[in-house]
C-alpha cells in the first residue's frame, strides 16, 4: 500500500514546479511530467489526475479507503491553490489599473476644483489673481502665490486669515501656514510629501521664459504672470482654448510659495513631462485645466505648436482638435 500511495502522490504534485522537465525518473522509477502554471498546464494537470484517481479505484483492494479519500483530498486542495495562484496573476493587473484610473480621476476632480475657486475669485474680484502678491521689496519666488488667493473659494477662509501677506512664504510669520497640506493641491498619483505642504498643480504663464513678466496682448503671454491681473476679457483665444493650470511632473515647492513652485512656462521641448516641469504621473500625458473651467487629457505626444497655442491667451491662432 505504501508503494502505490507515494507513487501516487509523486504523480499529483509533479504539476506544481516551475518547468516541464522530461524524461527524469522519481522515486521507485515514477517519470515526472512537471507542468507550468497556465491555463493548458492545469488542463492537463487535471486530466493526469483524473488518471491517477481511476488508477487508484482500480487498486483499491490493495489500498484502504481512508488512504484513497486523503489522496483525492490533497489532489482537490493543490488543484485550489494553482487554480487561485493563476486568478490572482490575472486580476493583479486589473486591480492596479482600476486603482490607478482613480487616482487619475481624483486628480481631475481637484483641478475642476481650482478652476471653479479661479472663476469665483474672478466674478468677486473681476479679473484672475496676480501670478504673486503684489511685493516690490520681494523677489517673485519669495512672494506668496495666486494658490495663496484663493484660499477663501476653496473654504479655507481660516487659513487664509492667518498668513502674513507682507513677508515672505517662508518668513517665521508664516510658517504655520506653509506647512499646512491642502487636499486639492496633492496629487493623489504622487507619493504625500513628507516635509513641505507641496502642490502638484501650477498655473501656466505662456511661451518663453520671460512669458511671466509679459503684458497681456503679448502673443506668447499665458494666463498667469507675476505681477499682472488677467481678466476672462484678455482671453482673447476663447476660454475653452486657453490653458490656465496643470498638473506638474517635478520641482515641487510649497502652495503658498510664488515662482516656479506655483507658475510655469514652457521652454523647452519634449513641454509635458520634459524639464519645464509640466505634466504628471499617469501613463501617456497628463491633465490640464481650461480656462472654461473643464479639464482635459493631453497626450505627451501632442504636437508642439497645438500645445504652445494652448498655453497662450491671445495668439489668435486657431488650435483645433487636441
Amino acid at each position: 500500500m505504501n508503494k502505490y500511495l507515494a507513487v501516487a502522490l509523486i504523480r499529483s504534485t509533479a504539476w506544481a514546479w516551475p518547468r516541464a522537465v522530461q524524461h527524469k525518473r522519481g522515486p521507485m522509477g515514477t517519470r515526472l511530467n512537471l507542468l507550468p502554471l497556465t491555463s493548458e498546464g492545469i488542463a492537463e494537470m487535471l486530466k493526469h489526475q483524473t488518471q491517477a484517481i481511476q488508477s487508484l479505484l482500480h487498486r483499491r483492494g490493495q489500498m484502504s479507503t481512508t488512504a484513497i479519500v486523503f489522496l483525492v483530498l490533497g489532489i482537490v486542495f493543490f488543484v485550489m491553490v494553482v487554480v487561485g495562484a493563476v486568478l490572482l496573476a490575472l486580476l493583479l493587473p486589473a486591480v492596479q489599473q482600476a486603482r490607478a484610473a482613480a487616482r487619475r480621476t481624483q486628480s481631475r476632480n481637484n483641478l475642476k476644483q481650482i478652476a471653479l475657486a479661479l472663476h469665483n475669485y474672478e466674478s468677486v474680484y473681476h479679473g484672475l489673481p496676480l501670478g504673486t502678491y503684489s511685493n516690490e521689496k520681494l523677489k517673485p519666488e519669495e512672494r506668496l502665490s495666486w494658490q495663496a488667493a484663493i484660499l477663501p473659494f476653496m473654504d479655507q477662509s481660516a487659513l487664509h486669515q492667518s498668513i502674513n501677506s507682507e513677508e515672505a512664504w517662508d518668513d517665521e510669520s508664516n510658517r504655520n501656514a506653509s506647512e499646512t497640506r491642502i487636499q486639492v493641491y496633492l496629487n493623489p498619483g504622487y507619493p504625500v510629501p513628507v516635509s513641505v505642504a507641496e502642490t502638484h498643480y501650477v498655473g501656466i504663464a505662456g511661451l518663453g521664459k520671460d512669458a511671466p513678466m509679459l503684458p497681456a496682448n503679448s502673443n506668447r503671454a499665458g494666463v498667469f504672470a507675476f505681477n499682472r491681473k488677467t481678466g476672462f476679457r484678455d482671453i482673447t483665444d476663447g476660454l475653452s482654448n486657453t490653458m490656465m493650470t496643470s498638473e506638474a511632473s517635478g520641482q515641487f515647492g510649497s502652495w503658498i510659495a510664488g515662482g516656479n513652485a506655483t507658475i510655469r512656462s514652457l521652454t523647452t521641448k519634449p513641454y509635458i513631462n520634459g524639464p519645464d516641469g509640466i505634466g504628471g504621473p499617469y501613463t501617456g500625458g497628463c491633465q490640464i485645466g481650461l480656462a472654461d473651467g473643464s479639464v482635459r487629457f493631453v497626450s505627451e505626444n501632442i504636437d508642439p505648436v497645438v500645445f504652445e497655442r494652448l498655453a497662450t491667451m491671445a495668439d489668435g491662432q486657431v488650435i483645433g482638435e487636441f
